[in-house]
């Protein structure tokens, strides 16, 4: 994987898809993924293999490199559908399939915690509410 570091002024305009594994982060994946972002190249977390949590993990990671929570939402929902072919999902927009998941605060923070899941309009899990204080 190391191309990503030595032909990164190529792939400018570009959508780069990552595996989760490769979302370590040190110093060089960090200022490497600033740059890359500078470039305007858009990046894509997949998981062939890891859990759906190592997406988020991944997410978490590229949001605290970038500084760009947005940016990097987009690399597990709109730009992973858009690497996948899809069209008709990845985005809250009208016309396309969404499955939701409601956090307790934005899905990027570690302190936050799933609260409820929607598959097809249909709540499939819903935490217990938590009791006011």
């Amino acid at each position: 994987m190391d191309g990503i570091f030595d032909f990164g002024g190529a792939l400018s305009q570009q959508l780069v898809g990552l595996p989760t594994a490769y979302s370590f982060l040190d110093a060089r994946n960090a200022e490497t993924w600033r740059r890359l972002k500078k470039a305007n190249i858009q990046f894509a977390f997949g998981t062939a293999q890891g859990a759906p949590v190592a997406l988020r993990i991944a997410a978490m990671k590229l949001s605290r490199a970038t500084k760009d929570p947005a940016f990097a939402m987009q690399s597990i929902t709109r730009n992973a559908a858009a690497l996948a072919g899809a069209t008709d999902v990845g985005a809250i927009v009208p016309g396309a399939y969404a499955d939701l998941v409601l956090w307790s605060g934005h899905p990027l923070d570690a302190t936050s915690r799933l609260k409820s899941t929607m598959v097809s309009g249909m709540t499939v899990y819903r935490a217990n509410p938590l009791e006011e204080k």
